[in-house]
């Protein structure tokens, strides 16, 4: 007999090595880490971190992290479902539908629309999950005529006074893409977090004018990025040439008005990809908005939606 309850803060080690002995089959483990990085982020809810016991024992765990998410540039508040985990001797004995089942009952009451994750095809669509509703969007830029020049630009780490700025230049750039998820004030949610990745605010006279996260020596890897205005965008797409000696460049970066303006002097081409693991559970049966993007996803009336995720989830 098992039950679940949530978290408490006596639970963590416990919570900690059943993430552990669940994942130990890999080289490195950063859900443990992650679960630990979650815990301090604005959004997290005890509530909606959930034990399962077996006679006062740990034996699984699941996180349903809040988000706020946009569809058709509304916000729509929704939980992502990850990690979750069972110790190996008591897996397949239904503690994963447990805790699954309650979180999204729970996560219902508090009025979280929908429920989103990365995972096995084969296993969490027997819980509602949609396969194939989000994916990775990006822009190819082919900039053989465009110049390269060594831009006047500085990069610094970012400080808390730069969030509200930031926020402002997000909002401009995501809130019209569906699924995009909101970043928080906090500056945990704008730093990096692993050490392969880098975080920075992109000065030109003093003045901030862009946002980048890529991977550390290689300036032209990014996963995030966003910037002032179309001048800003010229001076920096510049700069990351010079620096690279590249002719291309991919943005993640989504097919929407606003982008399609920023960038109409560049020859763009863009990309959609999506896959069985990108689902979605539609929670709230009676909400318009989501049900109406998840079905016409389904009939390919309308393109997945993209999903970037604060850099808490790079070290995973």
């Amino acid at each position: 007999m098992f039950t679940v309850r949530q978290e408490l803060i006596e639970d963590y080690e416990d919570i900690a090595e059943v993430t552990a002995q669940a994942f130990s089959d890999q080289d490195y483990i950063g859900e443990v880490a992650l679960i630990d990085a979650l815990r301090r982020g604005k959004y997290f809810d005890s509530e909606l971190s959930l034990v399962a016991l077996k006679d006062d024992k740990v034996v699984g765990h699941v996180l349903f992290y809040p988000q706020i998410s946009y569809i058709d540039g509304k916000q729509m508040p929704s939980v992502l479902l990850g990690p979750i985990s069972v110790l190996p001797e008591y897996q397949k004995l239904g503690i994963g539908t447990l805790l699954i089942k309650e979180g999204h009952k729970i996560a219902l009451k508090k009025g979280y629309k929908f429920s989103f994750l990365w995972g096995h095809s084969t296993y969490y669509p027997k819980f509602g999950y949609l396969t194939n509703m989000f994916g990775e969007a990006s822009i190819k830029l082919n900039l053989k005529n465009i110049e390269k020049k060594e831009e006047d630009l500085q990069f610094r780490r970012i400080t808390k006074e730069d969030v509200p700025t930031l926020l402002g230049m997000w909002k401009k750039w995501f809130e019209s893409v569906d699924l995009a998820v909101e970043p928080s004030a906090l500056l945990l949610d704008w730093m990096n977090n692993y050490p392969h990745i880098k975080a920075s605010i992109i000065e030109k006279d003093k003045q901030v004018i862009g946002y980048i996260r890529h991977e550390k020596d290689h300036l032209d890897r990014i996963n995030m990025f966003f910037c002032k205005d179309k001048a800003s965008l010229d001076c920096i797409i510049s700069f990351i040439m010079y620096k690279q000696e590249i002719n291309t460049l991919t943005l993640p970066l989504s097919e929407t008005s606003f982008i399609k303006d920023m960038f109409s002097d560049y020859d763009v081409e863009y990309i959609n990809h999506t896959w069985d693991a990108c689902m979605i559970c539609i929670l709230d049966k009676g909400d318009y908005l989501i049900n109406k993007y998840c079905q016409e996803v389904m009939n390919k009336e309308r393109k997945p939606g993209q999903i970037i995720l604060s850099p808490y989830y790079e070290m995973a």
